[in-house]
């Protein structure tokens, strides 16, 4: 069995630490970019500038709900101050050998959903004024009790009794 020394232990949560933060900024990127494609294909190209295009799909991927700038800054100080300070002679190729995996797992967790909360989403959804309960109760009305109340039900139960 290895003997586990603090050296070794820091170059691991800093290479950890790093790995997360680079691939939240990956996985940002690709949502500032699904979130441009959307925001063309709504028609926003010819009311807005490509400035304010960028600005409004830049403010809708950073969210400041949960102090995310603090945590990520942290998380930044941290994972950087574990590798610059650690005692271990370690090449930059090497670091970075280590922290792939980490950035493609990490990336394709947060693609596919796996670490988020729904109750941030009913704030988004909130926020944004898109609860579901209007449409709900619309489409409860239009699809069955609208027609239910409409078809004389009674009358047509004792024809076809």
């Amino acid at each position: 069995m290895a003997k586990i020394n603090a050296q070794e232990v820091m170059l691991q949560c800093g290479t950890f630490l790093l790995a997360i933060f680079v691939a939240e900024i990956v996985y940002r990127v690709s949502l500032f970019i699904e979130e441009i494609q959307q925001m063309l294909n709504q028609g926003q190209r010819r009311s807005l500038s490509c400035l304010k295009i960028i600005q409004k799909a830049t403010i809708s991927v950073i969210s400041n709900k949960q102090n995310q700038n603090i945590s990520i800054t942290v998380l930044a100080i941290l994972a950087v101050s574990f590798l610059y300070f650690r005692p271990v002679n370690i090449s930059f190729m090497e670091v970075v050998g280590r922290m792939c995996p980490i950035i493609i797992a990490w990336t394709f967790l947060r693609i596919w959903w796996s670490f988020d909360n729904s109750l941030e989403d009913m704030d988004i959804l909130e926020e944004n004024h898109a609860e579901l309960g209007p449409g709900l109760a619309a489409n409860y009305w239009c699809s069955f009790l609208m027609p239910a109340l409409m078809a004389n039900i009674r009358q047509k139960m004792e024809d076809n009794l």
